[in-house]
């Protein structure tokens, strides 16, 4: 009975959408600026965590919604985790997408602001420049202008 139902639960496997949100109450804020996240630990796929996730607001010392997305090919999700989280917490995860060369799985991790902003998955680094610029991390590309922009206006400055 249980592998009949494992078995089901892989070949239906599907993800979660803006179409499958039923309701999302609208509430009196619990603070200024509150925001919910989707959040769930170890769901099989994003349709098991969206739907099972609760309806609740992040703590106040949170500002980003997080998603690590663990699977073998892009439909093929091993697990998927959300929660709410600090600046710092975000700011000390692998963000981005690596593939494990020995297993072959591929780990995405994302930090989103903003309300339920993490309904989907993470599958590539589509949105990892974008998401570095709205946490506050810059790439090393960008460091390395700004520093060299930085040193160009003082020399300039010097003269």
């Amino acid at each position: 009975m249980r592998v009949g139902f494992f078995l089901a639960t892989i070949a239906f496997a599907r993800d979660f959408t803006e179409a499958d949100i039923v309701h999302i109450y609208k509430r009196v804020l619990p603070y200024a600026d509150a925001f919910r996240c989707f959040t769930c630990d170890n769901a099989v796929d994003n349709y098991e965590c969206n739907n099972h996730a609760p309806d609740v607001f992040c703590p106040a010392e949170t500002e980003f919604c997080f998603t690590e997305h663990v699977f073998k090919e892009e439909t093929d999700s091993i697990r998927v985790r959300k929660s709410c989280m600090t600046r710092n917490k975000c700011h000390e995860q692998e963000l981005g997408c690596q593939t494990d060369p020995i297993s072959g799985h591929t780990t995405c991790k994302e930090c989103c602001q903003g309300e339920i902003c993490n309904l989907p998955v993470p599958k590539t680094n589509e949105r990892f420049e974008e998401m570095l610029a709205e946490i506050g991390l810059n790439s090393a590309k960008n460091q390395f202008l700004s520093i060299a922009g930085l040193l160009f206006t003082t020399v300039l400055l010097l003269l």
